[in-house]
């Protein structure tokens, strides 16, 4: 035989590591009852040639492979919702100060026309006084 073809030659005369009456057994069956067999733990059969070394590297980077892509969308997922949370956050603390601007804002024009009022007379001082004691509490202040 070529060099190339020997070591798969001298593989094929090694035993299975399952006796053939077992395989025989086993796959004679209907396909459903293989496929139950099969699919147990305990009907699992062991490869019949041990995988070549290519084989196994090229499984074991395929594997790491998939990890690195797994842990990669990982990583992308966690940053994305990061972003998301920081901008949600960022939004929520300007609506924050927008709010408390408005507030401001229409606290002030409701003490200015309270002023307004006491400055043209339409108001005594003990009314204008009441008023903004009442408007002090509706703004908690």
């Amino acid at each position: 035989a070529p060099a190339p073809l020997r070591p798969a030659f001298e593989a094929a005369r090694q035993p299975l590591p399952v006796p053939l009456a077992e395989l025989l057994r086993r796959t004679t069956q209907t396909p459903e009852q293989v496929r139950q067999t099969v699919s147990s733990e305990s009907g699992r059969l062991p490869p019949l040639r041990p995988a070549t070394a290519d084989a196994q590297e090229k499984a074991a980077a395929e594997k790491s492979a998939d990890k690195a892509a797994t842990e990669k969308a990982l990583a992308d997922a966690r940053l994305d919702a990061e972003a998301k949370l920081a901008e949600a956050t960022k939004g929520a603390k300007e609506a924050i100060a927008e709010s408390k601007r408005r507030v401001y804002a229409e606290r002030n024009a409701r003490v200015a026309l309270l002023e307004l009022r006491l400055r043209s007379k339409a108001i005594s001082e003990e009314e204008y006084k009441a008023q903004l004691a009442d408007l002090r509490k509706e703004f908690a202040q």
